[in-house]
């Protein structure tokens, strides 16, 4: 299993590009072994965006992954360039659909006014 972490700030949302496979994600990877979910999703989000993270939630079981959502701080760099997105851009890794349905749940799930629709 993997997880996914949707990075919300005041400003929008944080992606990754992710150079391997030429396009923006959300922050996640692998659950290592002897690690739950929580501290994947921890590991993953600061290795690869340098992200503090604080209210995570989990939001669903999609595919293979568990997808979680949490206001973020980004602190520094990570593994990948990281940055505060308003609206999807258009060269994304994956499905455009599938980022537009994990958006609108994740925003459901955190319940805060204050995020931007994100969509």
């Amino acid at each position: 299993m993997n997880v996914i972490l949707v990075p919300v700030t005041y400003k929008g949302y944080v992606l990754v590009y992710n150079t391997r496979k030429n396009g923006w994600e959300f922050p996640g990877g692998k659950i290592e072994e002897g690690e739950d979910a929580v501290k994947a999703v921890l590991r993953e989000s600061s290795e690869e965006a340098g992200l503090t993270i604080e209210n995570l939630k989990f939001v669903k079981a999609f595919k293979n992954n568990y997808v979680f959502v949490a206001k973020a701080t980004v602190l520094k760099g990570g593994e990948f360039k990281a940055e505060i997105f308003g609206t999807l851009p258009f060269d994304l890794v994956y499905d455009r659909n599938e980022y537009l349905q994990i958006l609108k749940e994740s925003k459901d799930k955190l319940n805060d006014n204050n995020i931007p629709s994100l969509i």
